[in-house]
């Protein structure tokens, strides 16, 4: 298409089916048509890749001295006539994968495409993308037997029974580091969102942590306890598992949890450190207070 105009403004100059030719063959079509009623005008760059650059314009002399026309163009694939040799739609030039048709954009340049399940940081700032899972839980099933395992006596012996749940992990999530999670058993283990979680905690099979809230070190939760949204855990805090704690539930350092908390509020057990030698004896004072209390 040497030059190509509808009305009076050029859309189309010096361009060449035969950029690519012998080896890619395109046809197109320029064509004028004059009836009683106007003028037909328009062009097709290339029919042999589904149309990529059409126009059309219509001009009709309603008065001699004002006529009335109208002209549209569509551009239906801005990379048409570009070299795409995996033939994925995303042109060799801009495809930082051009032999592979699954994948096309690699924006952290570190060889894996972001489409990849083994791309578990797509721009590369060193954190993880857990903001969606699709893309990660590929990889953790990977792991297999290392990740969420339960264990059943049977015969007086150990046996190892695989879990078949996922793990689930909202928006905006920190994990620090050889935190564990293990997968649901037959459910999901669910994190909510803006959850953050300290080094060396661990976080059993189908517990439930709601949004907003934040453990501390060296903390357990044991399987299929449902923790409610904005709690704190401080560090060392254990919780038994089946138990539920209600939301704004904030517990102090080195607490034991043995049962549900349905209440908002701050809760600690344990007893406060003090000298040896006073520990020894509130310890033995610790063993009579029930026949203290039968007085």
């Amino acid at each position: 298409l040497d030059r190509v105009d509808l009305g009076y403004g050029i859309l189309v100059n010096s361009y060449s089916n035969t950029i690519q030719y012998p080896q890619v063959r395109k046809v197109g079509l320029d064509y004028r048509i004059k009836t009683k009623l106007g003028t037909i005008e328009g062009f097709i760059n290339d029919f042999k890749e589904n149309i990529g650059l059409t126009g059309l314009r219509v001009k009709s002399p309603f008065i001699s001295s004002l006529p009335f026309a109208f002209s549209i163009v569509i551009d239906r694939n801005q990379y048409l006539g570009l070299r795409d040799a995996d033939s994925d739609g995303v042109p060799d030039i801009v495809d930082a994968f051009p032999n592979n048709s699954a994948f096309s954009m690699d924006s952290d340049n570190d060889g894996l495409a972001d489409l990849d399940p083994n791309e578990l940081d797509r721009d590369g700032d060193g954190y993880l993308d857990v903001g969606n899972l699709d893309d990660i839980h590929a990889w953790w099933d990977n792991l297999g037997n290392t990740v969420g395992v339960g264990f059943a006596k049977e015969s007086n012996q150990w046996v190892k029974i695989e879990h078949l749940g996922r793990v689930l992990i909202g928006n905006n999530v920190e994990l620090g580091s050889n935190t564990t999670i293990d997968r649901g058993s037959v459910g999901d283990t669910v994190l909510g969102d803006n959850i953050k979680i300290d080094n060396l905690v661990h976080i059993a099979h189908n517990v439930s942590i709601g949004s907003g809230s934040a453990i501390a070190a060296n903390s357990a939760i044991a399987g299929s306890t449902k923790i409610g949204k904005n709690c704190t855990l401080a560090g060392c805090t254990a919780l038994v598992d089946n138990i539920q704690i209600a939301d704004e539930v904030h517990i102090t350092a080195k607490s034991l949890i043995t049962k549900s908390i349905k209440e908002s509020g701050i809760y600690s057990s344990g007893t406060p450190f003090m000298k040896n030698s006073d520990w020894k004896k509130n310890a033995v004072g610790f063993k009579k207070l029930h026949k203290l209390s039968k007085l």
